[in-house]
């Protein structure tokens, strides 16, 4: 029961519906933050901006190429190389990648104003300056690195994120 005796109230029922009002708020908050969000967290947003400045600070143009993603582009993305033509692109299903939470992005390098994954590319000082703002880099991956990836978990882990176990206001 929230405390309202500072609050002068005209009538018992305005009192009431007050502490009525603000159940359902801390009811709804409570459940807005374990729902899965529908785009990348404001943390990892936030956080991918800051990289995309400073790498354009020492002369390289970056871009987000992919942030949040649903399930099924998850499960799309799985069946590249697979069961549908091209090369394989990652080892996550729906639901077992980070970008699925809203706490990974890829990075990649512009040429010519063009998505690039070459070699060529400082991918090293992007995952330099990637960590310098927080996230964990895949290109540390030893058995499938990922050098566009970037993920931000806060010591959550992925059963967290798959069993509700996240707390998404720490990702505001």
């Amino acid at each position: 029961m929230q405390d309202l005796s500072p609050i002068k109230f005209y009538s018992k029922t305005m009192k009431d519906s007050l502490l009525q009002q603000i159940a359902k708020l801390q009811a709804l908050l409570q459940t807005l933050s374990f729902q899965r969000p529908a785009r990348l967290t404001n943390l990892v947003q936030k956080k991918a901006d800051e990289v995309i400045a400073e790498m354009t600070t020492f002369g390289y143009k970056v871009m987000i190429y992919q942030g949040f993603r649903s399930f099924a582009e998850q499960d799309a993305l799985y069946a590249q190389g697979r069961t549908k033509p091209g090369t394989t692109v990652t080892n996550a299903k729906g639901g077992d990648s980070l970008h699925n939470w809203g706490c990974a992005v890829d990075i990649v390098f512009l040429t010519n104003n063009r998505p690039s994954w070459d070699d060529s590319h400082p991918w090293h000082i992007l995952g330099q300056i990637g960590k310098k703002h927080g996230f964990d880099w895949g290109g540390d991956w030893p058995s499938f690195p990922d050098r566009p990836h970037f993920q931000i978990t806060l010591g959550y882990n992925l059963s967290d994120f798959k069993t509700g176990k996240v707390d998404y206001r720490k990702f505001l």
